[in-house]
């Protein structure tokens, strides 16, 4: 009896032991998902299509690592190769998900992990779906000469990586530990290490190298990593947890009802405080670009150009997109062998520009610079009336036509 007694005992211990690695997980998990949200959430209101497409990657990424646990249900893979080919329609990196990681994985999946071979023909197809868009319909999508200018910029793509593992990492204590733990946990198992290589260092790679210069190129390095990590954690608990008795109150059904209307609640109380704190914001994906840009305070600039369709000038790609159809817009490609400045003196006074925007340090070609010396030269016809502090720090002149930009000599 003393025997049995023991080993009830050790039972009771057991349990309690299994139990609490099972809670201790669930906390880590809400904790780095908590972090993740908050890592990228400010990104949300930018006006950007980076939000969207990480969406996209990222549930087809959680699509895949469901489908890893139970491959014979084909429908969440079905699903990830559909969000796959949505994403690649938004963004660059979609075409590399779609293009490269998806078809590895399952390529590897079928090999090592005896997923059904038609998740290879699915995979597949969608690639060449995918690769439609940028090969017959839109050739310059994944060519963004701008980001790529702005990664020279910084030095070179490799000299980029070091600027970003610094500003990332190194600076950024909070998402370079969140990073760093996350990796931590992927790497801890082979199939987290594969995932990682395949699904996670190939967006790192090209986040950190050609588009160091924002945090919102990298939300999905973020969002997938920190999955990762959590997906890794509890298949090494999924055991324990499987082995501890329950209380008859935790119930399969009631469990899965509970957590429904609770995870139903918390997005829709998420959504409704979001709403109510930027309603206004988010009527005009425009106008939430140039506060983005240039802070509040540039919003009386904002509504003159709009509400009087002003000519503007630009020397940034994201400028062009952030006015776009809401005013007179226009930028200037070199041409001859007229010098940058007198050929946009000329520019300016020829199409009568009201206002010239500087794109600070996300410039595509010469004229952001010329912009700036011009001023210099003549701050009667170019009056500084914005000058913002937020990155890139682009600045906004107002342009005097007439006797002001008439008698400038460069």
């Amino acid at each position: 009896m003393r025997g049995a007694s023991d080993i009830d005992r050790f039972d009771f211990f057991d349990q309690c032991h299994r139990r609490g690695k099972s809670a201790k997980i669930q906390w880590v998990s809400l904790l780095l998902a908590l972090a993740a949200l908050g890592s990228v959430s400010n990104i949300l209101l930018w006006g950007y299509a980076d939000p969207l497409s990480s969406a996209l990657m990222f549930t087809s990424f959680a699509l895949v690592l469901q489908y890893a646990n139970s491959p014979y249900a084909l429908q969440p893979w079905i699903i990830a190769c559909a969000c796959g080919l949505l994403a690649a329609l938004t963004k660059q990196p979609g075409l590399v998900w779609v293009g490269l990681s998806l078809p590895v994985i399952a390529l590897f999946g079928v090999w090592r992990w005896r997923w059904p071979a038609i998740t290879i023909i699915f995979g597949g197809v969608t690639a060449i779906l995918a690769a439609i868009w940028p090969v017959f319909i839109a050739p310059d999508f994944s060519n963004n000469q701008g980001v790529l200018a702005i990664a020279e910029k910084n030095g070179g793509y490799l000299a980029s990586g070091f600027y970003a593992f610094s500003k990332y990492i190194l600076n950024d204590a909070f998402l370079g530990v969140l990073l760093v733990v996350s990796t931590g946990i992927a790497l801890s198992t082979s199939r987290g290490r594969f995932l990682w290589i395949f699904a996670i260092a190939p967006f790192l790679a090209i986040w950190f190298i050609i588009g160091s210069y924002e945090k919102r190129h990298g939300m999905h390095v973020i969002l997938m990593a920190v999955y990762l990590a959590i997906s890794v954690l509890h298949a090494r608990g999924r055991d324990a947890a499987q082995e501890i008795q329950f209380p008859a109150i935790t119930d399969k059904f009631e469990t899965r009802a509970v957590s429904l209307v609770l995870g139903i609640f918390v997005v829709c109380l998420a959504v409704g405080t979001a709403w109510s704190l930027n309603a206004t914001a988010l009527r005009d994906g425009n106008k939430l670009m140039f506060s983005a840009q240039f802070g509040d305070d540039a919003l009386p600039i904002y509504e003159d150009m709009v509400s009087s369709k002003r000519k503007v000038f630009t020397t940034s790609n994201y400028q062009y997109g952030m006015l776009f159809n809401r005013v007179d817009i226009s930028r200037l490609d070199p041409a001859g062998d007229e010098s940058l400045m007198n050929s946009l003196l000329r520019y300016l006074r020829e199409y009568e520009i009201e206002y010239a925007l500087t794109a600070g340090d996300w410039g595509f070609g010469p004229y952001s610079e010329t912009l700036l010396q011009l001023a210099e030269k003549c701050p009667a016809a170019l009056e500084l009336v914005a000058s913002s502090e937020l990155e890139p720090r682009p600045r906004i002149y107002r342009v005097h036509q007439g006797a002001p930009i008439n008698s400038c000599v460069p």
